[in-house]
């Protein structure tokens, strides 16, 4: 039977990867009778391998405002090239981390769920619902880092941790029993493919392998292999967090500037590693919040898996809670500020070796001009030797 997998994160799990990965096999999955479509929509500040955007995201012109016809001709458009997509294909992916999130945290998002379910119906497929689930613990916690890291909103990029720890039911869904069977109400358990976040679950240990199995496939030489899409979208050190969070607080830094940082940033947690292994929550905390799941976790172990395991394995936390005192924030800050330096001398040097070769190509063409008895003439000259070389063409 023709199927959709709609693969709808959640948002920390890998998502990027997997996204990524498709996009640079689509002609391979074409060859093995699937499409990974690319969609003809572009999202501020979003990656146009989530071709499932569409379906939820919202759309903001160039001047940051929302247009609401916009994102129902989006959906109107997506849901035709999909059905379209159908006619010469027998599986599609679709895939965006943001459905998740939206489909329980906005309200009227469950319409356009409806109106997947009557294209469906109409058009003679089934729907595959994907989704990772990730320790709730670790989502909450890398969730805080991506708004610091990559969120253009100044509001949230620029919550403190108490702020937004207080609130962060607002901003994801965590109660993952709850939400399931939600999706279970609209889709039915039978098509809920459900999986652990955690590299041991995964078939071969890969992420990408684990995907390829969820939707019949295995990986073989046609793929491009996955380490070179790999490490996507990871997180900052807590002292960068700190340091990125400062830097959203400026006024009037554009979106593209901000991510100049954010680059930067990242490029220094993997080569400035502080002594400490720092949290944002300690490990009394960490238990704390994890006992809140502990019932629902198992029933979806229970339900989902039926492997007599735990849903998340249990693991140390082994980290000191992070202050802005603490002994590595000194030596961190004048770490990345050399760095923000060093890429900029870096930049200077690389724009005036352009330079330098520009100007080499100028005086070398100059001097040829020089050379020339009657440039002006000579070039005249060859100009209408040109267009009469062409009417003769035409005649």
């Amino acid at each position: 039977m023709k199927t959709l997998y709609l693969h709808i994160g959640a948002p920390k799990t890998g998502t990027s990867s997997i996204q990524y990965f498709c996009w640079k096999n689509q002609e391979v999955f074409k060859e093995k009778g699937y499409c990974f479509p690319s969609m003809p929509f572009h999202y501020r500040h979003k990656a146009s391998v989530r071709n499932g955007l569409f379906l939820t995201s919202k759309y903001y012109n160039q001047d940051g405002i929302r247009d609401k016809q916009v994102e129902e001709d989006n959906l109107k458009e997506g849901m035709k090239i999909l059905e379209d997509t159908f006619l010469e294909y027998d599986n599609v992916i679709l895939t965006d981390e943001g459905i998740w999130n939206c489909f329980f945290l906005r309200k009227g998002i469950r319409k356009k769920a409806q109106i997947i379910l009557e294209s469906a119906q109409r058009c003679g497929y089934q729907i595959k619902i994907i989704v990772y689930l990730r320790r709730q613990v670790d989502y909450v916690l890398s969730w805080y880092n991506q708004l610091i890291k990559h969120s253009v909103s100044k509001k949230l990029s620029c919550l403190s941790w108490e702020e937004y720890f207080e609130n962060y039911t607002a901003y994801i869904a965590v109660d993952y029993l709850k939400y399931l069977r939600q999706l279970e109400k609209f889709f039915g358990k039978e098509n809920l493919i459900i999986r652990r976040f955690d590299r041991k679950s995964f078939v071969n240990n890969s992420l990408v392998d684990d995907f390829l199995n969820i939707i019949g496939l295995q990986k073989d030489n046609d793929f491009i292999d996955e380490e070179e899409v790999t490490n996507r979208n990871s997180g900052i050190s807590e002292n960068a967090c700190a340091f990125k969070r400062i830097v959203n607080k400026i006024d009037g830094i554009e979106v593209d500037e901000k991510r100049k940082f954010e680059y930067t940033l990242g490029k220094f947690s993997n080569d400035f590693k502080s002594s400490t292994d720092y949290s944002m929550m300690s490990e009394e905390e960490v238990m704390e919040f994890m006992k809140k799941f502990e019932i629902s976790n198992q029933k979806i172990a229970d339900e989902y898996f039926g492997d007599g395991l735990p849903l998340f394995e249990e693991k140390k936390h082994n980290k000191v809670k992070w202050t802005a005192d603490n002994p590595d924030y000194i030596e961190d800050a004048i770490g990345y500020m050399c760095l923000l330096h060093l890429d900029s001398i870096r930049q200077i040097k690389e724009q005036q070796e352009q330079i330098r070769t520009l100007n080499n190509q100028v005086n070398a063409l100059t001097e040829r001009v020089k050379n020339m008895r009657h440039p002006v003439g000579w070039v005249k000259k060859k100009c209408k030797n040109v267009l009469q070389k062409e009417n003769e063409d035409n005649q």
